[in-house]
């Protein structure tokens, strides 16, 4: 048995590894022999594996000769089978749906589990997941009509008619599914209707179907964004968090098609706006707010705001790495992306650096003390990469004397790292550059070669290699000599 064992594991191997459907087709046909024997197994471990296998055959006479299907099929449908199996046997068919072996039936195979009381509850969750991967196996082709999508929308359709009837956990999955049918309005009507559920972990799941659903369309329908903007509302009011970031993502992605179909078709006035109300609720978790809410509202506010300088201040509330707002650093860099477009917002408009003069400076101070050596161990890598990148895009309008004195003096201490990174110097070369109008200074540098412990001997003696470095010092002495060309208003480049 052991032996037995052990000979079935090793070729369960080789299917995984695509290994045998390059062999003869003697020995793959042998391979498969052994599979469809473990199928007998009395082991559910073992039995499951013998699943897994023949589910990756893409060969249909292999599949035909040991009525694979047929087999997944009785499994699939057999109460005598613990629900493991079961499943596993579905998510065999649906594999193998996938290599392109026909099983015509397949949704009705899942339709029938879906529908079923007495099937394990178990089993009808895997089967919402299982539709979803055939819908995502067929796609639909350009101005064809697509029978597998259209049924799987009307499974659905049917099961939330009948939803009264289903435990709180099947009708999560239905609004799940719904969310991968985001091009059609029916689904996302579904999942508005949702919102209504008394249970909150079913409106989650609306509101969650319903971003994924609106990530693959364009809808406009104010209705819907004034929906949405009531209910995000009303869980602020409520102190529910997850419910406001969840219609606040949804709002912001259908006020943007609204306002960018508006732009594009001449009539910006017919765009959407938000209330005062939720602006200042808004501003209120970017100040207040844990990760997740920070986060959702940063993308709320530039998107609604088009880098509007009035964002600036609450940005900056919350732009620096603090102990008493512990806010993590993939937050905090998101923040600092927005103050860069802010900006640039401010540089595209013709009277913004006028108009707006103290807020650019604020911004300009922040990233350039977000830099300052005593930072360097508080601030990681990819957020002194975004101050970098922020500071080349100081408009000529304002002083940049400070800006690339800072920017020369990191990268001297970049240059000076036992292993300085490539990456961060490009970076910083780049931005003083966009600010001088100057190519990068820079130097070859030799040095010699670090021997590797299990190399030979070399006939050459030692050997080096030519590195290119920055030339901070030649930085240096061009800074002093036209710094006087970097005040607000002029520039070194003519």
């Amino acid at each position: 048995m052991i032996k037995r064992a052990g000979v079935f594991l090793v070729v369960l191997g080789l299917f995984a590894n695509g290994l045998i459907f390059g062999a003869d087709k003697s020995d793959a046909r042998n391979d498969a022999l052994i599979m469809v024997r473990g199928l007998n197994s009395a082991l559910t471990a073992e039995k499951m594996l013998a699943i897994q296998g023949l589910s990756q055959i893409n060969n249909p006479s292999v599949i035909d000769e040991f009525k694979v299907v047929d087999k997944f099929k009785e499994f699939v449908a057999s109460d005598k089978q613990n629900f493991v199996i079961r499943r596993a046997a579905l998510t065999g068919l649906v594999e193998l749906d996938a290599n392109g072996i026909q099983i015509p039936d397949l949704l009705d195979i899942i339709n029938s589990l879906l529908q079923s009381d007495g099937v394990p509850f178990q089993l009808r969750i895997i089967s919402l997941q299982m539709l979803t991967e055939v819908v995502r196996s067929h796609p639909p082709v350009a101005n064809r009509a697509n029978p597998t999508t259209d049924r799987a929308l009307l499974i659905l359709k049917n099961l939330w008619k009948g939803r009264r009837d289903l435990p709180t956990s099947l009708r999560v999955g239905i609004l799940q599914a719904l969310g991968g049918f985001g091009n059609e309005k029916s689904a996302r009507t579904m999942l508005m209707d949702a919102l209504k559920d008394p249970s909150q972990e079913v409106v989650e799941a609306a509101l969650t179907g319903l971003k994924a659903a609106l990530q693959v369309t364009e809808s406009m329908d104010a209705r819907m964004a004034e929906d949405l903007q009531a209910r995000f509302l009303t869980a602020v009011k409520n102190k529910n968090m997850t419910i406001a970031v969840l219609s606040l993502d949804c709002l912001q992605i259908v006020s943007a098609n609204i306002n960018r179909m508006s732009i594009d078709s001449g009539r910006p006035k017919a765009g959407w706006l938000p209330s005062k109300p939720t602006v200042s609720a808004v501003e209120g978790m970017l100040r207040n707010g844990t990760d997740p809410e920070v986060v959702s509202a940063v993308k709320f506010l530039m998107g609604m705001t088009s880098r509007d300088p009035k964002v600036a201040m609450p940005l900056l509330e919350v732009a620096t790495p603090s102990a008493s707002r512990p806010l993590s650093y993939e937050t905090i860099n998101i923040v600092n992306s927005a103050l860069i477009d802010v900006l640039l917002g401010i540089s595209d408009s013709k009277t913004g650096a006028k108009k707006y003069k103290d807020e650019a400076n604020r911004i300009i101070k922040h990233m350039i003390d977000l830099l300052k050596p005593d930072m360097a161990d508080k601030v990681p890598a990819e957020l002194r990469k975004t101050m970098i990148l922020g500071l080349s895009c100081i408009p000529v309008d304002f002083d940049r004397v400070i800006p690339v004195q800072s920017l020369i003096a990191l990268l001297g201490m970049e240059a000076k790292q036992d292993n300085p990174s490539r990456q961060m110097i490009r970076d910083i070369e780049v931005a003083l550059t966009s600010l001088t109008g100057v190519a990068p200074f820079q130097i070859v540098v030799v040095k010699a070669k670090e021997e590797k412990k299990d190399a030979g001997p070399t006939l050459s003696g030692v050997e080096v290699e030519k590195i290119t470095m920055p030339d901070v010092d030649r930085w240096i002495k061009w800074f002093d000599a036209n710094k006087a060309k970097l005040v607000a208003g002029k520039v070194p480049y003519k």
